[in-house]
């Protein structure tokens, strides 16, 4: 089941932001025809988990868990066609952009850089820059502050105070994906909203 998104969502910068993060850091894992599928299971669980993200303390951690277990899940299912996950992920005739599927990199977080980067990219540089060197490139805090001249609870609390930003931004975008019929949309029924008067956004 494919979620409705409305085109005011679909429009979002900072949504498409998010989804041209999410294929190319898709493309560089599972093979270009699963690409678009992949992405587009990962944006629906983003949605339905939606209210998890609220009390998230790392957005970038909780947007990476998602991504990771939906390319596994689709390992897991090329898996069947392959005998085991063993076999799917050592076939050499799995290539991606020319280039064997590197088993150990789907697993790995620094590739959220890839993901995230654009939506990141339209925040303060000091934000930027936090949230690239910790969360994206897995800076260790105390190296940070010493890179920078600056305490460790100041780093502390610029990093939690960007990952509220970076988690506002994401649910600023992120359609409410839990409302149910004859509930009010997040947004409020109208046809500015492309609501259906339902509750649910079309």
């Amino acid at each position: 089941m494919t979620l409705p998104i409305s085109q005011e969502t679909v429009h979002s910068p900072d949504w498409q932001a998010l989804k041209k993060g999410l294929l190319g850091y898709v493309h560089k894992r599972v093979p270009e025809r699963d690409c678009d599928d992949v992405v587009a299971d990962i944006l629906e669980a983003i949605i339905r988990h939606r209210a998890k993200l609220q009390h998230s303390d790392n957005p970038s951690a909780w947007i990476y868990a998602i991504a990771k277990n939906k390319i596994t899940d689709h390992f897991r299912k090329t898996a069947r066609r392959h005998n085991n996950l063993k076999d799917a992920m050592n076939d050499p005739t799995f290539n991606v952009a020319d280039q064997q599927i590197n088993k150990d990199d789907i697993m790995s977080i620094s590739g959220l850089a890839i993901c995230l980067s654009p939506l990141i990219a339209g925040m303060d540089r000091q934000d930027r820059l936090i949230l690239k060197a910790i969360d994206l490139e897995e800076m260790r805090q105390t190296d940070y502050a010493a890179h920078h001249g600056i305490i460790l609870p100041t780093v502390k609390s610029r990093i939690q105070r960007a990952r509220q930003r970076l988690r506002n931004r994401l649910l600023a975008c992120c359609p409410d994906g839990s409302a149910q019929p004859n509930q009010n949309c997040a947004q409020g029924c109208g046809p500015e909203n492309q609501c259906g008067g339902d509750g649910n956004v079309i």
